[in-house]
């Protein structure tokens, strides 16, 4: 694993190039799509705020969204805030839920 981490930060047209990104990664729901997190349906306020997971891409809360991890196939080198859900399958092994 870390070695990949090492190939993707050196290769920079994957890691950089922002083509390459964008047609992996998922499209985000618009802010306006949800009035309560995906997960736990907490709704959100001024307060309790909305956070997009990097892997799939759908809202929560900061209570969901606790953890980062490293997508490699989405050109997310450096860790980024992902739901518990996409967290678990992550860790897994597996890459992201758009393979």
């Amino acid at each position: 694993y870390q070695r990949r981490v090492r190939e993707i930060k050196m290769n920079t047209n994957f890691a950089s190039d922002p083509e390459t990104r964008e047609l992996n990664r998922p499209s985000w729901e618009p802010d306006s799509f949800r009035d309560s997190c995906c997960l736990c349906r907490n709704e959100f306020s001024l307060f309790n705020r909305r956070h997009h997971c990097r892997n799939c891409g759908k809202i929560f809360c900061s209570d969901c969204t606790l953890n980062t991890c490293r997508i490699l196939n989405l050109g997310y080198a450096e860790p980024v805030r992902v739901c518990n859900s996409c967290s678990a399958t992550l860790s897994r092994g597996v890459y992201s839920k758009r393979d």
